[in-house]
């Protein structure tokens, strides 16, 4: 029967193509209705379940339905997909389509966890990390042991029945969020800003405090715009910049001389498990020689910059054994070496002394130019090879500030060379034609970079690299002036506001931040999350600050040495040698609103008089509070206020 069904079925099909999809459809339905007792209508199997009679005839037609549903699964699908065939039983998901989707994947996933440590290949393995971002736990963390701890608060609570049932309990595991940076309320530390700042939003109608006065502040205790829950300059994705205005070529001649970022290089060659330095060494120099003149340049390390800052965010807390190396060291693991400042600088040495042949040169703490990154000691070779009369000059690189600095010398020397890069997937960039294609807003290129986030200012949250160039494109806001040492603070940080305005959609011109705070908050349906906001007046212009001495940085890379100034007047604090970026943040909020953000009250009536603050200023009492809000909090508002939520409604951005 289902043989001739089958062939019935193609018949229709091959006569009239849309016919048969109209008759296979009538057919299945009356199939369903009729046979397999599907159907919802009356006598079908729904609504009927119990009769034995229904149910019988459902359970001996399934193979049937089964049956005829595969027949129609195979004639369907599509012929070219090889996913499941009937024949050699193979399940769609051992399909070529699907192995492909599979393997790209993979490689994303793997691509996503080698940007992070491996947590079981660190010098201490009894330490407890976060694999994120880097960070390892400190003393007050215990929550390793959170087992045994809650055994014993579980004891301790039995030993209080039955007088201290309603008594508060207070988790006593401390996790790494104990590591954020946190305000002090009451008598404790609050970790969760959108918690504390939909409160401060709740307290601020309550005594009568303007929202405009209110938004004035941070309302934690870092800019959220500018960082993370930590303390760390946020971080995002630099390459749309370099896609977005970079002229691909194929047509690139063979260069006559390269100069190499040898930092890259060395994440990107083979690191041999066993062996010494020299095998490493001999890789290095198999990926690097060529018939041509070839110029490695690697990092210089400079105690007290503000590299530093980076340096110590990329490696979190991860302490490394210090090595000295030779080519005949035992080769240690690679983070070993790549994640500690001395051993890295041990190996470049190494390399760099090692004689190889005339053709390649390679340069680290000896060059003769004096600046700290490699992207702007390549500069300095590039402009210096461009004096030198060679025809084409090619960069290997895959960093995108490398890209940008080339297209802005190549712009202001107007370059007559060939100039290219190359990046590590063999694709060519030609830089000439990039600078010509922006002509005079090339002068803008380094500020815009800058002020959207690099390795050592912070980005924006939700605001990305592909909206600033469109509006760099779009307007003239005076970047051209930001890096520039004759440039006034004033009308940097003018030109800074404007475009950073600009990036929040601002076409009013707001005079201040603030301003523009108050005016986007109010123009939000729902609460808008505290990171979505624009930094405060005071916090944006630490953020210009260091947008400027980074441009300054770069805009010297065709000198010997770098500009020689006190970064701690360029939005930046040394603390025991180390740089941290200054936040800008004086004060969360009016102190009028701090000191009623949470009671104190621990009474066995407590909150049930005015006296409380919260009962006080007609709020509930919250987890911040010393009651916690728990069974033995009396205020007759603790179940009218809703803060927990008030900024939980609008989805994240992306950074």
């Amino acid at each position: 029967m289902m043989r001739h069904l089958h062939h019935f079925i193609w018949g229709i099909m091959s006569v009239d193509t849309l016919m048969g999809v109209g008759m296979v459809s009538s057919l299945i339905s009356l199939v369903n209705r009729h046979t397999f007792g599907m159907e919802k209508a009356k006598g079908g199997l729904v609504g009927l379940t119990l009769s034995p009679d229904q149910m019988a005839r459902w359970v001996l037609s399934y193979h049937v339905c089964n049956t005829v549903s595969q027949a129609m699964d195979d004639m369907f699908q599509d012929r070219e997909d090889d996913e499941f065939d009937t024949k050699t039983n193979r399940h769609k998901e051992e399909g070529y389509s699907r192995k492909k989707l599979d393997q790209a994947d993979r490689t994303k996933i793997s691509n996503e966890l080698k940007r992070y440590p491996h947590p079981l290949e660190q010098p201490d393995s009894d330490m407890l990390l976060n694999v994120v971002n880097g960070r390892v736990a400190d003393d007050t963390v215990n929550v390793q042991d959170a087992l045994a701890i809650g055994e014993s608060m579980v004891a301790d609570f039995k030993k209080a029945l039955p007088t201290g049932f309603y008594n508060p309990i207070h988790s006593k595991v401390v996790t790494m969020e104990a590591m954020k940076k946190g305000v002090r309320v009451g008598a404790g530390t609050v970790y969760d800003m959108e918690k504390l700042y939909g409160r401060l939003l709740v307290l601020s109608q309550k005594r009568d405090v303007s929202l405009e006065s209110m938004l004035c502040f941070e309302l934690a205790p870092l800019p959220p715009a500018i960082f993370d829950d930590y303390g760390s300059m946020r971080k995002g994705t630099k390459s749309p910049f370099l896609h977005k205005l970079a002229v691909w070529t194929d047509e690139a001649s063979a260069p006559d001389v390269q100069v190499i970022d040898g930092n890259e290089i060395l994440y990107q060659i083979s690191w041999p498990k066993t062996g010494t330095v020299r095998h490493l060494h001999h890789n290095f120099i198999r990926a690097v020689a060529k018939d041509h003149r070839v110029i490695v340049v690697f990092d210089r390390y400079i105690e007290g910059s503000t590299k530093t800052h980076e340096r110590l965010r990329r490696t979190g807390s991860i302490v490394c054994p210090t090595v000295n190396l030779t080519l005949e060291t035992t080769l240690p693991a690679r983070d070993t070496i790549m994640k500690s400042s001395h051993n890295k600088r041990s190996l470049i040495k190494v390399f760099c002394t090692e004689k190889t042949s005339e053709k390649l040169t390679m340069v680290g703490e000896d060059s003769v130019y004096k600046h700290e990154e490699a992207d702007c000691i390549i500069i300095s070779y590039v402009m210096s090879l461009v004096r030198q009369k060679y025809q084409h000059i090619q960069v290997v690189s895959d960093d995108t500030d490398v890209f940008v600095l080339l297209v802005f010398f190549c712009w202001k020397w107007q370059c007559t060379a060939q100039l290219t890069m190359k990046k590590s997937d063999g694709r060519i960039i030609d830089i000439n034609a990039s600078a010509i294609q922006l002509g005079p807003k090339s002068a803008q290129l380094l500020a815009t970079h800058a002020l959207t986030g690099c390795d050592t200012v912070s980005y924006l949250f939700g605001k990305g690299k592909l909206s600033a160039v469109a509006i760099m494109m779009k307007i003239d806001v005076g970047l051209e002036l930001i890096g520039e040492r004759t440039s006034h603070m004033d009308e940097i940080t003018t030109a800074g506001h404007r475009f950073i305005g600009r990036m929040y959609k601002d076409k009013q011109t707001h005079t201040s931040m603030n301003q523009l705070r108050h005016t986007m908050f109010m123009s939000k349906r729902d609460t808008p999350k505290i990171k979505t906001l624009p930094p405060t007046d005071y916090a944006l212009n630490e953020h210009i600050k260091r947008a400027h001495l980074q441009t300054m940085i770069w805009k010297a890379a065709d000198q010997r040495e770098p500009p020689n100034v006190d970064i701690s007047l360029y939005g930046w604090v040394v603390t025991n040698g180390v740089p941290i970026p200054s936040t800008g943040v004086s004060e969360v909020a009016p102190p009028e609103l701090m000191k009623v953000v949470a009671c104190g009250c621990s009474a066995q009536n407590a909150c049930s008089r005015s006296t409380c603050s919260c009962h006080g200023a007609a709020v509930s009492c919250t987890s911040f509070c010393k009651c916690m809000s728990s069974e033995s909090c009396n205020n007759p508002h603790k179940k009218a206020d809703g803060t927990d939520s008030d900024s939980d409604n609008e989805d994240d951005g992306h950074e």
